[in-house]
C-alpha cells in the first residue's frame, strides 16, 4: 500500500475527528434526557432494572466518545505522518514531539482553542501575604499551550508557618471546579494539586543555586569572597549588608539574613554563578525555568545606570533612572518561550546579576530565585511570596474562558485524547494550514 501524503493524512484525520465531534455536539441533549429519566424514576415503584438500564445506556454512550478512541485516531495520524516523513519514532509521546518540530519547521498549524488565559491569578481581598501567582501559557516555540480546562481554579494556602511549614515556604492547593460523573458532560477538571511557594532557600520549592539569598558571610576580600558566587569587576564595590531595610525577606529557617550592596561605580560590577557549581546538568528542554531577584535603590533622585539579570543567553534589563522610589521591587525574566532551556542554553550556562555605570545611589539585591516552574493542568505556574508571608486561606483565583469545542474541533479532540501538554503548533488568526472540519 502506498504511503499517504501529508495532505491525505490530514484529510483523513479531519474526517475521523469530524465524526466524533458531530457526535459530541449532540451529547448535551442526550445527557439532559438521560438525567431527566434518571430523576423521574427515583422513588417510583418501578423495576430495579430500570435504573440499571439507564446507567448502562449512559456508560455505553460515554465509552463511544471516550479518550481512548480519540487517542487511537490521533495515534494513527501520527504514525502515518512519521511514515510519510521517514521518521523512526513510533511511541505516542515521541511521535508528538517529532511532528511538533516538523510542523513548526514547515509552518503548519491547527486552529487554536481560542481560550482567554489570564497571566496572573487574582489575589483574594483578605489575603495577608503579598506574593503573586503567575502563569506561562506558551510552549518553547511561542505557541499557546492547548492543554487544560475551561474553568475557574482556586489556589489556596493550606499549610503555613503555624501548620508545620517554615515561613516563606507555604504550601497551596490548586482546585478545579467539580468534575462530572463521566465524560458525557465533561466540564470541570475536579483536580486537586499542590503548588509550593517559591523561595531563595533550599528544598523542594527553593532556588537551585548556592547562597541564593546572599546570607552566607564573606570569606576574604577577593572576587571569590561571596560563597557560591564570583565577582566580575571591582570586588571592593560589592559588600555584605545586614540592614533590615535592604533585605527583601528571610530565607525559610535562616538564622541570619543579608543582602548584597553594589556601590556606585563607573564600570560594570556583577556576580555570577555557573550552573555546574551545583551539578545542574539535566535541565529538560521542555520545562521552563524562572529567574528573579529583589532589588532596592538607596536613592532615586539622581540614580542612573543599568541593572541586568542573565539566565544563560537571555537577559532582562532595567534602566535604573526609571525606578520611582526606594521600595523593594522584583526584576524577573519575562513569561515567554525563552524560559525553556532550549532557548537560553549555552555551552556553560550561568546566572548573573549585573550593574553597569551605576551612579547616584547604592543598589541592594536579595532573594534571588532560579528554579523550574510547576505544571498544573496544562499551564506552567510560578507562585512566589513577597515581604509579608502567606497565611492559611490566602487565596488566588484564575479563570480560563472561551475555547468552545465547536470553535476548535481539531485541538479540542487532541486535548480530549490526552496528547502531551504542548499539543501542536496552532494559529489564532484564522490562517491555520489544517482547518477544522
Amino acid at each position: 500500500m502506498a504511503t499517504a501524503t501529508w495532505d491525505q493524512a490530514a484529510a483523513q484525520l479531519k474526517l475521523n475527528v469530524k465524526c466524533l465531534m458531530d457526535y459530541y455536539a449532540d451529547l448535551p441533549t442526550l445527557v439532559t434526557d438521560i438525567g431527566t429519566a434518571e430523576e423521574s424514576v427515583k422513588g417510583d415503584a418501578m423495576p430495579v432494572g430500570t435504573v440499571g438500564t439507564l446507567a448502562t445506556f449512559r456508560n455505553r454512550l460515554a465509552r463511544a466518545t471516550g479518550r481512548d478512541l480519540h487517542r487511537r485516531l490521533w495515534a494513527s495520524w501520527l504514525t502515518e505522518v512519521c511514515r510519510t516523513k521517514g521518521y523512526p519514532e513510533r511511541t505516542f509521546d515521541a511521535m508528538c514531539v517529532r511532528i511538533h518540530r516538523d510542523m513548526h519547521t514547515n509552518s503548519k498549524t491547527f486552529n487554536d482553542r481560542g481560550r482567554t488565559i489570564p497571566t496572573t491569578g487574582t489575589a483574594g481581598g483578605s489575603n495577608v501575604g503579598n506574593g503573586t501567582a503567575s502563569v506561562l501559557k506558551e510552549d518553547w516555540e511561542g505557541y499557546t499551550l492547548q492543554g487544560g480546562h475551561v474553568e475557574t481554579k482556586t489556589i489556596e494556602c493550606v499549610e503555613d508557618q503555624n501548620l508545620g511549614r517554615l515561613k516563606n515556604a507555604e504550601v497551596f492547593e490548586a482546585r478545579g471546579t467539580d468534575r462530572s460523573k463521566d465524560l458525557l458532560d465533561y466540564s470541570g477538571s475536579g483536580m486537586r494539586s499542590r503548588l509550593y511557594s517559591m523561595h531563595a532557600g533550599s528544598g523542594a520549592s527553593g532556588s537551585v543555586l548556592q547562597n541564593s539569598s546572599f546570607d552566607s558571610a564573606f570569606s576574604g576580600d577577593g572576587t571569590d569572597k561571596i560563597p557560591g558566587w564570583t565577582i566580575g569587576g571591582t570586588a571592593a564595590d560589592v559588600t555584605y549588608n545586614t540592614t533590615a531595610a535592604n533585605i527583601y525577606r528571610d530565607v525559610p529557617g535562616a538564622s541570619t539574613s543579608a543582602a548584597l550592596a553594589f556601590a556606585a561605580a563607573a564600570g560594570t560590577n556583577q556576580v555570577t554563578q555557573a550552573l555546574s557549581l551545583r551539578r545542574i546538568n539535566a535541565m529538560g528542554e521542555r520545562v521552563p525555568w524562572m529567574l528573579q531577584v529583589a532589588y532596592r535603590m538607596s536613592a532615586v533622585a539622581a540614580a542612573s545606570g543599568t541593572m541586568r539579570i542573565k539566565m544563560g543567553n537571555q537577559t532582562q534589563t532595567l534602566d535604573l533612572a526609571t525606578v520611582a522610589d526606594t521600595n523593594k521591587h522584583i526584576l524577573q525574566m519575562p513569561f515567554n518561550k525563552n524560559l525553556y532551556y532550549r532557548n537560553w542554553k549555552e555551552d556553560a550556562p550561568d546566572i548573573e546579576v549585573e550593574f553597569d555605570a551605576l551612579s547616584g545611589a547604592t543598589a541592594y539585591i536579595d532573594d534571588l530565585i532560579f528554579a523550574p516552574m510547576t505544571r498544573v493542568d496544562g499551564l506552567w505556574w510560578w507562585l512566589v511570596g513577597g515581604p509579608t508571608a502567606f497565611l492559611q486561606r490566602d487565596v488566588f483565583t484564575h479563570a480560563t474562558t472561551g475555547g468552545a469545542a465547536a470553535d476548535c474541533e481539531m485541538m479540542f479532540s487532541a486535548w480530549w485524547a490526552g496528547l502531551p501538554w504542548f499539543m501542536f503548533p496552532t494559529n489564532s488568526a484564522g490562517t491555520e494550514t489544517i482547518t477544522d472540519p
